[in-house]
């Protein structure tokens, strides 16, 4: 689950995901399903998605994030975070 807070021309709107669905602002909605449909490169941890970001969260995340909104406000999710004594 996650949600992201940020501006989409100069307005600030949120989007939500859990589960695989989508909500908040209809503008923010509108304008993720959109950015779904081009193509991105891909997005994800390995094995990365190049096509239909939001069926899995972390594409949908960076999709979000990197895509939707211009400048981020603010940004919630619950992944747990790496423990500190963990060789990456």
């Amino acid at each position: 689950m996650f949600s992201v807070t940020g501006l989409i021309s100069g307005i600030q709107y949120t989007l939500n995901y859990e589960d695989g669905v989508l909500s908040g602002d209809l503008v923010a909605i509108q304008k993720a399903r959109e950015e779904n449909k081009k193509k991105h490169g891909p997005l994800g941890m390995p094995p990365c998605t190049t096509e239909n970001y939001l069926d899995l969260e972390v594409p949908a995340q960076m999709l979000i994030s990197g895509y939707v909104f211009e400048k981020i406000i603010s940004h919630y999710n619950d992944h747990q975070s790496i423990p500190e004594d963990c060789d990456i």
